[in-house]
Protein backbone atom coordinates (compact mmCIF):
# COMPACT_ATOMS: atom_id res chain seq x y z
CA UNK A 1 0.00 0.00 0.00
CA UNK A 2 2.86 2.33 0.85
CA UNK A 3 4.62 1.68 -2.44
CA UNK A 4 1.35 2.39 -4.25
CA UNK A 5 1.09 5.77 -2.54
CA UNK A 6 -2.07 4.87 -0.63
CA UNK A 7 -0.61 6.00 2.72
CA UNK A 8 0.22 9.50 1.50
CA UNK A 9 -1.32 12.42 3.41
CA UNK A 10 -0.80 15.04 0.70
CA UNK A 11 -3.70 15.44 -1.67
CA UNK A 12 -3.50 14.41 -5.30
CA UNK A 13 -5.71 15.46 -8.17
CA UNK A 14 -7.84 12.78 -9.80
CA UNK A 15 -10.28 13.85 -12.53
CA UNK A 16 -10.17 17.44 -11.23
CA UNK A 17 -10.96 16.34 -7.65
CA UNK A 18 -8.45 16.72 -4.83
CA UNK A 19 -8.14 13.48 -2.85
CA UNK A 20 -5.93 12.52 0.10
CA UNK A 21 -4.97 8.89 -0.64
CA UNK A 22 -4.88 7.83 3.03
CA UNK A 23 -8.34 9.29 3.69
CA UNK A 24 -9.71 7.48 0.64
CA UNK A 25 -8.13 4.22 1.80
CA UNK A 26 -9.64 4.59 5.28
CA UNK A 27 -13.03 5.49 3.80
CA UNK A 28 -13.03 2.42 1.55
CA UNK A 29 -11.66 -0.09 4.08
CA UNK A 30 -13.50 0.97 7.25
CA UNK A 31 -16.86 -0.67 6.40
CA UNK A 32 -15.07 -3.89 5.41
CA UNK A 33 -13.04 -4.07 8.64
CA UNK A 34 -15.90 -3.78 11.13
CA UNK A 35 -16.29 -6.86 13.29
CA UNK A 36 -19.25 -8.98 12.47
CA UNK A 37 -20.91 -11.64 14.60
CA UNK A 38 -17.87 -13.90 14.13
CA UNK A 39 -15.65 -11.42 15.98
CA UNK A 40 -11.92 -11.18 15.52
CA UNK A 41 -8.87 -13.41 15.37
CA UNK A 42 -5.36 -12.89 16.63
CA UNK A 43 -2.54 -14.73 14.89
CA UNK A 44 1.03 -14.24 16.05
CA UNK A 45 4.36 -15.90 15.30
CA UNK A 46 7.59 -14.92 17.01
CA UNK A 47 10.86 -16.35 15.74
CA UNK A 48 13.99 -15.91 17.84
CA UNK A 49 17.23 -16.96 16.14
CA UNK A 50 20.65 -17.28 17.66
CA UNK A 51 23.52 -19.57 18.54
CA UNK A 52 23.50 -22.21 21.27
CA UNK A 53 26.46 -24.49 21.85
CA UNK A 54 27.99 -23.16 18.61
CA UNK A 55 24.95 -24.27 16.57
CA UNK A 56 22.29 -22.13 14.96
CA UNK A 57 18.96 -22.43 16.71
CA UNK A 58 15.53 -20.90 16.27
CA UNK A 59 12.74 -20.79 18.84
CA UNK A 60 9.31 -20.41 17.25
CA UNK A 61 6.33 -19.31 19.32
CA UNK A 62 2.88 -19.36 17.74
CA UNK A 63 -0.40 -18.11 19.13
CA UNK A 64 -3.85 -18.22 17.58
CA UNK A 65 -6.87 -16.94 19.47
CA UNK A 66 -10.35 -15.86 18.53
CA UNK A 67 -13.31 -13.87 19.77
CA UNK A 68 -15.18 -15.55 22.63
CA UNK A 69 -18.89 -15.17 21.80
CA UNK A 70 -19.98 -16.51 25.20
CA UNK A 71 -18.41 -13.70 27.21
CA UNK A 72 -18.06 -11.25 24.29
CA UNK A 73 -14.27 -10.83 24.68
CA UNK A 74 -12.27 -9.95 21.58
CA UNK A 75 -9.12 -11.93 20.85
CA UNK A 76 -6.94 -8.86 21.32
CA UNK A 77 -8.49 -8.19 24.74
CA UNK A 78 -8.10 -11.84 25.74
CA UNK A 79 -4.45 -12.05 24.72
CA UNK A 80 -3.47 -8.86 26.51
CA UNK A 81 -5.73 -8.92 29.57
CA UNK A 82 -5.46 -12.57 30.58
CA UNK A 83 -1.62 -12.69 30.58
CA UNK A 84 -1.62 -9.53 32.74
CA UNK A 85 -4.11 -11.15 35.12
CA UNK A 86 -2.04 -14.34 35.36
CA UNK A 87 1.14 -12.32 35.95
CA UNK A 88 -0.55 -10.32 38.71
CA UNK A 89 -1.61 -13.59 40.38
CA UNK A 90 1.95 -14.88 40.11
CA UNK A 91 3.19 -11.75 41.89
CA UNK A 92 0.55 -11.99 44.64
CA UNK A 93 1.31 -15.70 45.16
CA UNK A 94 5.05 -15.02 45.46
CA UNK A 95 5.99 -16.77 42.22
CA UNK A 96 7.53 -13.52 40.99
CA UNK A 97 9.37 -12.05 43.99
CA UNK A 98 11.37 -9.39 42.09
CA UNK A 99 10.45 -5.82 42.90
CA UNK A 100 10.47 -2.75 40.70
CA UNK A 101 10.39 -2.47 36.94
CA UNK A 102 11.53 -5.64 35.21
CA UNK A 103 11.72 -6.69 31.57
CA UNK A 104 9.50 -9.69 30.72
CA UNK A 105 12.52 -11.65 29.45
CA UNK A 106 14.14 -11.21 32.89
CA UNK A 107 11.07 -12.36 34.79
CA UNK A 108 9.74 -15.17 32.62
CA UNK A 109 12.49 -17.73 32.87
CA UNK A 110 11.83 -21.19 31.54
CA UNK A 111 9.84 -22.40 34.58
CA UNK A 112 7.82 -19.21 34.94
CA UNK A 113 7.09 -19.09 31.22
CA UNK A 114 5.82 -22.69 31.33
CA UNK A 115 3.66 -21.80 34.34
CA UNK A 116 2.20 -18.74 32.58
CA UNK A 117 1.46 -20.74 29.43
CA UNK A 118 -0.24 -23.39 31.57
CA UNK A 119 -2.39 -20.74 33.27
CA UNK A 120 -3.36 -19.24 29.90
CA UNK A 121 -4.64 -22.64 28.75
CA UNK A 122 -7.32 -22.31 31.43
CA UNK A 123 -8.57 -19.28 29.50
CA UNK A 124 -8.45 -21.19 26.22
CA UNK A 125 -5.33 -19.36 25.04
CA UNK A 126 -2.74 -21.77 23.72
CA UNK A 127 0.73 -20.95 22.57
CA UNK A 128 3.03 -23.47 20.94
CA UNK A 129 6.81 -23.43 21.18
CA UNK A 130 9.15 -25.35 18.94
CA UNK A 131 12.91 -25.36 18.47
CA UNK A 132 14.51 -25.83 15.07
Amino acid sequence: MKECGLLETKSVTVDAAKIVPLKLLIHQLSPKLKLGPAGDWLVMRVIVKGMKNEKKQAHIFELIDQFDPEIQYKAMARTTGFPATCTARMIVNGLIPEKGVQFPEQIFTEDRCAYLMSELKDYGIQMTHSIK
